[in-house]
């Protein structure tokens, strides 16, 4: 167990849980936006080029 006796338990969770909420939220925004756009353009390329053929 950690020594926290210094640390106010307040200002711990409130650390903690904002850390957690912004990094999830930056990461998962970031990696669905990644994702999302280069599924969308490779789906749509494809089938637009086998309809061309």
């Amino acid at each position: 167990m950690e020594d926290t006796s210094n640390i106010s338990e307040d200002n711990f969770t409130d650390t903690s849980e904002t850390n957690y909420e912004n990094n999830y939220e930056s990461n998962y925004e970031s990696n669905y936006e990644s994702n999302y756009e280069d599924n969308y353009e490779s789906n749509y390329e494809s089938d637009y080029e086998s309809e061309e053929r």
